[in-house]
């Protein structure tokens, strides 16, 4: 009997291990938490560490209230998170979700317990109308008004633009193929390019939450639009079926 019991008891064992292996790995995956819930998250643990992965150029433009900052492709990224409570609950966001990914998988991969993503950073967070950290000198500077982009966007040939960011790779794969169409294709359209870093308001306006985003305008209406990447064949043919 007592034979039994200890194969049953080994068998169980088997089935529970196994089982709590896999629940201890599934607490370290990815947990992405939309605007709202990010923002819930955050009053409801005062004991948070929020962690802005930008460039220092783009935290000083806008951040979220007490964030800090570490440069996710900055040098000393990992060296700084030693100071930070790998216990504690830390949230991470960038502009679009793309660096804080990567910031939050090599954070867990260093023992991170809790790291919490904000779905589509900051573009969503602003499409929101959530609060954001800027300094008087910046929130001042007017970038591209909603009337002056109107006025861009009129004409007698179709118009491309492209809102892209300077660190945002995808943006910088399809610059060359930017200029290209817009060198090959000049008689039937104006390429109009958008750096959404410098141009907070008008991208929020535009409610553009992903990067590249691309808009096709004819006589100041969108006809076409994409985000993402768009090979030269696949954009010409776009501007093919559009144009007179």
């Amino acid at each position: 009997m007592n034979r039994t019991i200890s194969k049953r008891m080994k068998t169980g064992w088997l089935v529970v291990v196994p089982w709590l292996l896999t629940f201890a790995a599934a607490a370290q995956t990815e947990v992405k938490l939309t605007p709202d819930a990010f923002e819930k998250a955050l009053a409801a643990r005062p004991d948070h560490q929020l962690i802005d992965v930008r460039t220092r150029e783009e935290y000083a433009k806008q951040r979220l209230k007490n964030a800090l900052n570490l440069n996710y492709n900055g040098p000393d990224f990992e060296s700084h998170l030693a100071y930070l409570d790998k216990t504690k609950p830390a949230y991470v966001y960038c502009l679009s979700g793309g660096r804080s990914a990567k910031a939050a998988e090599r954070m867990r991969s260093l023992g991170f317990r809790q790291v919490y993503e904000l779905d589509g950073g900051l573009l969503k967070w602003n499409d929101g109308g959530k609060p954001v950290e800027k300094p008087a000198s910046v929130s001042n500077k007017p970038g591209l008004t909603a009337a002056a982009f109107d006025k861009l966007t009129r004409g007698d040939r179709l118009v491309l633009v492209d809102f892209g960011a300077k660190w945002c790779s995808p943006c910088k794969k399809m610059a060359p193929i930017l200029d290209q169409v817009a060198t090959d294709l000049r008689s039937q359209v104006r390429l109009v390019q958008v750096d959404v870093d410098a141009n907070p308001e008008l991208t929020k306006h535009q409610r553009v939450t992903e990067l590249p985003a691309l808009f096709l305008y004819q006589n100041g209406k969108v006809v076409w639009q994409q985000t993402g990447f768009l090979d030269e064949a696949g954009l010409k043919q776009v501007i093919a079926t559009h144009g007179k």
